[in-house]
């Protein structure tokens, strides 16, 4: 067995190491970017330059088959694996669909228990890349293997040579494979698929206070729901898709990070990654809708249109915010309730959101409208897939669960007597114009018959191009309550004249058109028009399409 060199640093070496963890950081980025899944990062926690030597390929491979059996033990389904050696060590990434949380405490359990543990360093990252910390879980901090202090103060007042510290790693090591028959690695030290001994030992318990078992039922062993016989979204005949659902079993509520909300217990093991599926959906759609340019005045990338309170981070921020609660939106409509008592449910999320919108953009409403829709939609989705319903489904699960939606909210004998109306309800007692009350209660035809269309005809054109073209066409027939308040009935029917005539000129597919919108951008923010109606519909638009698709 090679134990490592003992080799003094030189700037090189620094360099290259450096130059490793750069791109060991950018592959992660683009591994949870490219899957939307939660990542586990596995490498050997070992100091000095030499962190290549065939020792630590062994004690990578030990800790990968313990971390794969702990996986295999608990049902827990690996998406992707990816190995990799630099000047900056031995490392693996896996992708696993599965609770990061509960991915965490697997983790820490490894590293706290098994007689390598304190080698190996155990990274969770959430769906959207984000690092969970010991400190998010209230777990202990690690400690020093020479003096067991914690490590990051050993680290600050530097106790301890690196020398000192890589001969304590060379001897646990060493020490651990003493007392195995064979080596868990041959000769080479290959790290690419060979079964560590580890992964033979006896099972030991799933981590303290996550019962991982629970995380995916029997069922997730078939194909996901969007793929099962009876949830064809295509909207392609399906003769499974009439057969009727089996009577829903009680399902174990799933511990979830929103600690204020009373409405945890709705994700189960049967929701949880259908949940989390369709929200991540929701968010990659609004961060869709914000980027495109140009939107005639509109925040975008490039401009921040016709508004002086918010950017692009803001809605960016904003995004952020909401994405827990699309998942508990959605694991709403997954569920046998009615569709007016699953209203009733996302409707209360959606004041939870709203509130933490707030919070997040200090008072900005960047996405209030589009909580709305795309709550509307998530949980209608949801509840297609429920009932193994198909895409074309869809409009009408959206209007059942609206049919009461105007009458209830602009009852005008009740709206007179307050004191405070919405903007929406003002527009309503003022001018008649029901808005996004309307096109909910109808199915949202504008989306459904209108923009989807364009947006799905136009695969030809760039991503940008094609969104342009979908808020143009949404434009030319919204009724845009936010253009209402803040002109008139009037300048609406102007603005939906002026996108109708681009779309007829072509659009983004033309030289003609593309002036048009550059000059009604333009025109927009001279005049303070927002169209933020129409951005919601676009947004709503996007996610649509993520779902058939």
């Amino acid at each position: 067995m090679e134990s490592p060199k003992r080799t003094v640093n030189n700037p090189n070496q620094i360099g290259a190491i450096l130059e490793g963890r750069e791109k060991r950081y950018l592959r992660q980025t683009e591994l949870t970017k490219a899957h939307g899944a939660p990542l586990i990062s596995l490498s050997v926690n070992v100091p000095g330059p030499d962190k290549t030597a065939q020792i630590w390929s062994q004690v990578l491979s030990v800790g990968l088959g313990e971390l794969e059996r702990k996986l295999n033990e608990n049902n827990l389904r690996i998406l992707f694996r990816e190995m990799d050696s630099s000047p900056a060590g031995y490392v693996s990434f896996l992708l696993v669909k599965a609770d990061p949380v509960c991915l965490k405490r697997l983790a820490m359990d490894i590293e706290n228990d098994h007689p390598l543990g304190r080698l190996l360093d155990l990274d969770v990252f959430d769906h959207l890349g984000a690092p969970l910390s010991r400190d998010d879980l209230g777990g202990s901090k690690r400690t020093c293997v020479i003096c067991s202090d914690q490590v990051s103060l050993c680290r600050r007042s530097a106790k301890h040579t690196a020398a000192e510290v890589l001969s304590r790693l060379t001897k646990i090591a060493e020490g651990y494979f003493s007392t195995l028959e064979s080596p868990s690695a041959p000769a080479g030290g290959d790290l690419f698929g060979l079964e560590s001994p580890a992964a033979k030992a006896p099972s030991p318990s799933a981590p303290a206070g996550c019962d991982l078992s629970t995380l995916e039922s029997p069922a997730a062993k078939a194909p996901s729901p969007s793929a099962q016989a009876g949830a064809d979204l295509s909207g392609l005949e399906n003769p499974a898709a009439k057969a009727p659902r089996p009577p829903a079993k009680a399902q174990q509520p799933l511990s979830f990070p929103i600690s204020h909300s009373k409405f945890s217990g709705l994700l189960t093991a049967e929701n949880f990654d259908l949940a989390q599926d369709l929200a991540s959906l929701a968010a990659q759609s609004l961060i869709y809708e914000v980027s495109r340019f140009p939107a005639p005045g509109l925040v975008s990338p490039v401009s921040n249109g016709a508004h002086r309170d918010m950017n692009y981070y803001t809605f960016v921020d904003s995004v952020g915010a909401l994405t827990k609660y699309f998942v508990l939106i959605a694991a709403a409509g997954y569920s046998n309730q009615s569709e007016e008592e699953i209203f009733l449910t996302i409707r209360e999320i959606g004041k939870e959101a709203e509130r933490a919108m707030f919070l997040k953009t200090q008072g900005v409403n960047t996405h209030k409208g589009a909580i709305f829709l795309l709550g509307l939609s998530l949980a209608a989705v949801a509840k297609t897939l429920y009932t193994r319903g198909s895409f074309l489904d869809v409009p009408s699960i959206i209007r059942a669960m609206t049919r009461d939606l105007i009458s209830s909210d602009l009852d005008r004998t009740k709206l007179l007597q307050k004191t405070q109306p919405t903007h929406g309800e003002k527009i309503w007692l003022d001018h008649n114009i029901s808005g996004i009350r309307a096109e909910a209660q109808a199915g949202f035809p504008t989306v459904f018959d209108r923009a989807l269309p364009v947006y799905e005809n136009s695969k030809d054109l760039s991503q940008n191009d094609r969104l342009v073209n979908a808020l143009i066409e949404i434009m030319g027939h919204c009724q845009d309550t936010t253009i209402v308040h803040r002109h008139s009935p009037e300048v609406l029917f102007e603005v939906r004249e002026k996108a109708s005539k681009i779309m007829a000129a072509g659009g983004t597919r033309t030289l003609t058109g593309r002036a048009m919108i550059e000059a009604l951008q333009n025109e927009f923010i001279s005049r303070n028009i927002s169209p933020g109606g129409s951005a919601d519909l676009l947004g709503l638009t996007v996610f649509l399409s993520l779902v058939k698709n």
